[in-house]
């Protein structure tokens, strides 16, 4: 039964995914399909990731494969959270560092309880989720509300002035 429950969860985590991302891709600007994408790319990456190797190799109890998908997703949401002008992608970054550094835990201590890696290495999938949704939700309402406003970041004036060394 608790099988049951736990594949249930998985394949709503995916629809939810898909519908993010297909969500994104109408209403959202370059940040949101951005993330939308990169979360979205996790699931052909995780499938062929299994497929290429029947099931989940380890090194030292982590999961190799899983610990690179997470990195690169890592990798890609931290450049978007650096030059977007959202707030929801820092939240995204975070919560998949915290994916990434439960990878890491496990492999600098053997001794980590199972589930704790498990937890610190799924749960924060649902945080990216809630915020995810939240960040495209906000979106919409303020381009409906505001009209268009810029999707990046752009660098101060200040940045670019010489300061006089004294």
């Amino acid at each position: 039964m608790l099988d049951m429950v736990w594949q249930a969860r998985a394949w709503l985590q995916y629809v939810v995914l898909v519908l993010l991302f297909a969500l994104a891709l109408w209403r959202g600007a370059a940040p949101e399909k951005w993330c939308a994408g990169l979360l979205f790319a996790m699931l052909p990456e995780e499938w062929l990731y299994l497929f290429m190797v029947s099931g989940n190799q380890t090194f030292h109890t982590v999961d190799i494969g899983h610990t690179l998908i997470d990195a690169f997703t890592f990798a890609g949401l931290f450049y978007v959270a650096l030059h977007a002008n959202r707030v929801y992608p820092l939240w995204l970054g975070g919560a998949q560092l915290i994916s990434l550094m439960g990878h890491l835990s496990r492999l600098a201590m053997v001794q980590i309880d199972p589930i704790a890696y498990a937890i610190m290495s799924r749960i924060p999938s649902y945080i990216e989720i809630v915020a995810m949704s939240l960040g495209l939700a906000f979106h919409v309402h303020r381009r409906r509300k505001r009209g268009s406003y810029p999707s990046w970041r752009s660098s101060s004036a200040l940045s670019h002035r010489t300061v006089p060394i004294r």
